[in-house]
């Protein structure tokens, strides 16, 4: 059941991001999305292996859960985020944009505990909120960083000419 839930939230996150207006071009959101799939894979990884923090489970056709939340959902997630947060102009928005992504990836954590995908060892949920809010603080520095570049390289071309 966990994994048809997992598959289900995955092409229903995947359709929003394909419909959703992109503030970032194609290359950007490739960026912003493979730093985020890079530094999410490794502090579960860290967090799994090294720290034994938190525990997998065994299950082979479970641990696919585990996978697509990390490959997939989460870095999409942060992509709706940014690219939702570039367009909207008011604080208020930006508040509830937040709180609502925010919200989704803590039902994705405790759909893990819930279906026993992940076991927190020496971790609790309050722990797992801390990283979801820099998950999405770091995916939003990422993209202002890379709209900065991009603007300097554009500044840089027009001088040129």
């Amino acid at each position: 059941m966990a994994l048809s839930i997992s598959i289900t939230i995955t092409i229903i996150i995947l359709h929003i991001f394909f419909v959703q207006k992109k503030k970032l071009s194609f290359l950007q959101n490739s960026i912003v999305f493979m730093v985020m799939v890079l530094i999410i894979r490794n502090y579960l990884t860290i967090m799994n292996m090294e720290l034994n923090l938190i525990k997998t489970t065994e299950n082979h056709i479970l641990f696919v859960y585990f996978l697509i939340q990390r490959e997939i959902i989460i870095p999409i997630l942060t992509l709706i985020f940014v690219n939702t947060y570039l367009q909207t102009f008011s604080w208020k928005g930006k508040t509830f944009l937040f709180i609502g992504i925010f919200s989704i990836l803590y039902g994705i954590n405790y759909l893990a505990i819930y279906f026993e995908i992940i076991k927190f060892v020496q971790w609790n949920f309050f722990n797992s909120v801390i990283i979801d809010i820099l998950y999405l603080i770091i995916s939003l520095a990422v993209a202002k960083i890379v709209l900065f570049l991009q603007h300097g390289e554009s500044k840089k071309n027009d001088n040129r000419l």
